[in-house]
């Protein structure tokens, strides 16, 4: 069952990351900023690894500390909040949210993926 889940991952996987490149790509022709810049990427491996902590948490059922999970939790949501207005102030708010929800599940990814980008599209030697 692992393998079927691999192969039907992957492909949706692929389509995460053409999404997000089709998204950043098409938002920077049309209002000239790319809400997948590297700077939006790192800020947003705050939250996504906030997200990651819960999800384990969750799985093991570990809540020791309900505190601590309440604080990292209204963290993470205002780093959300802050960067889904960010984007939405200087593109749309369907671009916002499309942006935002891709960052918080893969930022790590998106962060790798686009900063190959730009060094793929970069002038050689300089």
């Amino acid at each position: 069952m692992s393998w079927l889940g691999l192969i039907g991952g992957f492909p949706l996987f692929m389509g995460l990351i053409g999404v997000a490149h089709a998204l950043d790509r098409q938002t920077a022709e049309r209002s000239g900023y790319r809400p997948f810049a590297l700077p939006n990427l790192a800020f947003m491996l705050l939250p996504h690894g906030v997200l990651v902590t819960f999800a384990i948490a969750w799985r093991q059922g570990n809540w020791d500390a309900p505190v601590l999970a309440l604080a990292l939790g209204a963290f993470a949501l205002a780093a959300l909040l802050f960067m889904g207005v960010i984007l939405w102030r200087r593109t749309s708010v369907g671009i916002a949210l499309a942006a935002t929800g891709l960052m918080v599940v893969g930022a790590p990814i998106l962060l790798l993926s686009m900063l190959f980008r730009e060094l793929a599209e970069s002038a050689p030697g300089g």
